[in-house]
């Protein structure tokens, strides 16, 4: 059994403005949450699929606490059948 760990990162400016007219274009909210949600719930199903077993390795997120704030905590957490806990990162504690 190997963990999996995704890291989620700000996007790139290009890339920001690219989902930017995208929702634009064609009126789509929180266009930016959404890509971060779809790339999440990809990896996460990906590396763990819908059949979880005990079997199925641990999946770690890692962002920072800017990303999640700018995102909202709900943008990440609420991922359907996929429970998300969150912690505090040691080099993020007060």
């Amino acid at each position: 059994r190997t963990d999996v760990v995704t890291i989620l990162t700000f996007l790139a400016p290009y890339k920001y403005a690219e989902l930017c007219l995208l929702g634009k274009r064609f009126d789509l909210d929180d266009v930016v949450r959404q890509h971060y949600r779809d790339q999440l719930r990809q990896a996460l199903g990906r590396n763990r699929g819908m059949r979880r077993t005990d079997q199925a390795p641990s999946h770690h997120v890692v962002m920072s606490n800017r990303l999640l704030a700018t995102l909202g905590p709900d943008a990440v957490m609420d991922l359907g059948w996929y429970q998300l806990d969150l912690a505090r990162a040691p080099w993020d504690q007060a």
